[in-house]
């Protein structure tokens, strides 16, 4: 019998493969479904500091989703590696200008000039993941970055992601910290009855 991390390492192999197979023209059209139904849900309006992700490789894109919050006067957060306590902390993004960021040691954009704030900021946090399922299952690179952070946030987790990233279960282990809703291009899967 397999387990949980047996089966969480084959499902990060199969998802990634079919997830690096996507073109950018589909990754940009999808993300762009998944980004009007972020604009609809009540939480995301209802919030006024947020916690997105900057995509790279071919997670669901976020910069679009960033430019629009920051247009609605949103105060928009990005999480950073915190390599001395292998976590995440948290820093206030101003924009997207490109001058603005260094690659960390993943290959994912971070800002150079770290305005950090606390956890407690942040009404709604929105996460990247490789799969997921309807009861808030999520499997990330297996780090449990994101996990860290989860635990100490007390407020609204929304997935996003493509609906081929939703399977009927993934294994969960004691660390992981379910979120409590998902978005995909094809719907919006409440896992913890949250206002839509």
């Amino acid at each position: 019998m397999s387990t949980p991390k047996q089966l969480k390492a084959a499902i990060r192999k199969r998802i990634l493969a079919a997830r690096t197979g996507l073109a950018g023209e589909t990754v940009l059209g999808l993300s762009a479904r998944i980004a009007e139904r972020l604009a609809g849900l009540t939480a995301y309006r209802a919030s006024r500091h947020v916690l997105f992700y900057l995509s790279f490789d071919n997670e669901v894109r976020t910069d679009e989703m960033i430019q629009a919050a920051l247009a609605a006067g949103k105060t928009v957060y990005v999480p950073c590696v915190n390599e001395d306590e292998r976590g995440l902390d948290i820093a206030r993004l101003a924009g997207l200008d490109e001058r603005m960021f260094e690659l960390n040691r993943f290959g994912i954009r971070e800002p150079k000039d770290r305005a950090l704030a606390p956890v407690s900021a942040i009404d709604l946090a929105l996460l990247p993941g490789l799969a997921f399922d309807a009861r808030g299952g999520r499997v990330g690179f297996g780090a449990g970055y994101y996990d860290g952070l989860l635990k100490k946030f007390a407020g609204v987790t929304v997935a996003l992601a493509f609906d081929f990233q939703v399977l009927d279960r993934v294994p969960m282990e004691e660390r992981d910290v379910p979120v409590r809703a998902l978005l995909t291009e094809k719907r919006t899967i409440n896992c913890e009855r949250l206002p839509c």
